[in-house]
């Protein structure tokens, strides 16, 4: 099963999956607990190796889906010079992320009796695109997806993309819509950050720290509903749980169920978790994540729209309000508002209190709270030295 699967009969429900293919000898011994893992994973064999200096600290990474939390594992292995194992599937994934990102955007404004004009044709292309068959993603393809992005149909639905399911970094993917039909591409760095990779089952990394004898074991837990029955599978010998909450959730809904709102089921998620009896005294390192794109998401909308921050009161508001962002009043042209820095400190310091009044069992001081971008190496570098140089002395190791 690879990146390109299944054509879905709408765009904006589609199983939304890039997985290993099983049969290819990079993945032969990718397996954890029967299920695959992401690219580069590691056999349970090799995780639990340990050459007798030192502690191996096994480290459960949870989040809800799309909270970023694989893409932290990603910066973390690269951290760690572990090599990019297929660059051939990522090149697969890409292609898969950036035509459903338009099929998507032209179901919708679709659905909204949106005029496409002269892209007409185009929209068609798209709309038919079969995500099953990744040579079809040819000149043809990235030509309908260019001039859908400029036209003001799609322009407009997603300007009201709070209002469905979107992958985040669709704009990434249109402007690499080219390079992917390149015979010579290899993806960059930022291409394999980027890349949005669906854990499915149980992804498991052994990592070594420069500066101690310490052996870490980062397992990678899916975060979409479907997958957290697997869950309780990797309790057992864990000693400290890292869990990812993207900050800018607080506008979006979830994948799997539209009805509900993604920071709603990720504070849930997280207060069910910490309070857990078996994980009373066990150390929380929760990372607030993708704070880049929560610059651009309280530009728009107030943290008080998410029902989870209703008692939110922004100094930073604008004087003039809000721009609209649905219905047909959504004007495309303006220059979109992005909050300052002092706007977004704030917006954090508010999102880490409620995250820490969630902690009802055992000590309040086993949660540390870190926020960042999980896209940008300056930010997670410390954040990762912080954790290895504190946990062994927390677990009294040292």
């Amino acid at each position: 099963m690879g990146c390109f699967q299944s054509k879905p009969a709408a765009a904006a429900g589609a199983a939304e999956t890039c997985a290993p293919n099983p049969t290819s000898p990079t993945y032969a011994n990718a397996t954890v607990g029967g299920s695959l893992g992401a690219p580069g994973a590691l056999s349970a064999t090799s995780a639990s190796a340990d050459d007798g200096h030192g502690e191996t600290i096994k480290i459960l990474l949870l989040g809800p889906g799309e909270s970023g939390k694989s893409t932290l594992l990603r910066q973390i292995e690269i951290m760690h010079d572990i090599p990019t194992s297929d660059l051939k599937l990522y090149r697969t994934c890409l292609k898969r992320n950036c035509a459903q990102s338009m099929q998507v955007l032209v179901e919708q404004a679709t659905l909204w009796g949106y005029d496409f004009g002269e892209d007409e044709k185009h929209a068609e292309i798209v709309a038919n695109f079969d995500l099953s068959n990744e040579t079809a993603f040819d000149r043809t393809m990235v030509t309908a997806i260019q001039s859908l992005w400029d036209n003001p149909a799609i322009k407009k639905a997603f300007a009201r993309r709070s209002e469905f399911w979107l992958l985040e970094a669709a704009p990434y993917y249109f402007s690499i819509a080219e390079n992917l039909i390149s015979p010579g591409y290899k993806p960059t760095e930022m291409d394999i950050i980027m890349t949005r990779v669906v854990t499915t089952g149980i992804t498991t990394r052994l990592l070594d720290t420069k500066h101690d004898h310490n052996k870490y074991i980062l397992v990678d837990v899916g975060g979409q509903r479907n997958e957290r029955r697997k869950w309780a599978k990797s309790f057992e010998g864990v000693r400290a749980i890292i869990f990812v909450i993207n900050m800018a959730d607080y506008t979006n809904i979830l994948y799997e169920d539209a009805t509900v709102n993604r920071m709603v089921e990720a504070l849930k998620l997280f207060s069910t978790t910490v309070n857990t009896p078996m994980f009373e005294d066990t150390p929380f390192y929760v990372v607030l994540n993708k704070r880049d794109l929560l610059e651009t998401s309280l530009g728009e909308r107030p943290l008080s729209v998410c029902e989870s921050f209703a008692d939110y009161v922004s100094p930073f508001a604008p004087a003039e309000g809000y721009p609209s962002m649905s219905g047909e009043d959504i004007d495309i042209d303006r220059e979109p508002r992005m909050a300052s820095p002092q706007e977004v400190d704030h917006a954090v310091e508010y999102i880490k209190g409620k995250v820490l009044s969630l902690v009802h069992s055992g000590p309040l001081e086993r949660v540390e709270v870190f926020a960042l971008s999980s896209m940008r190496r300056a930010e997670v570098q410390p954040f990762w030295n912080e954790l290895t140089d504190t946990l062994p002395s927390r677990l009294q190791l040292n």
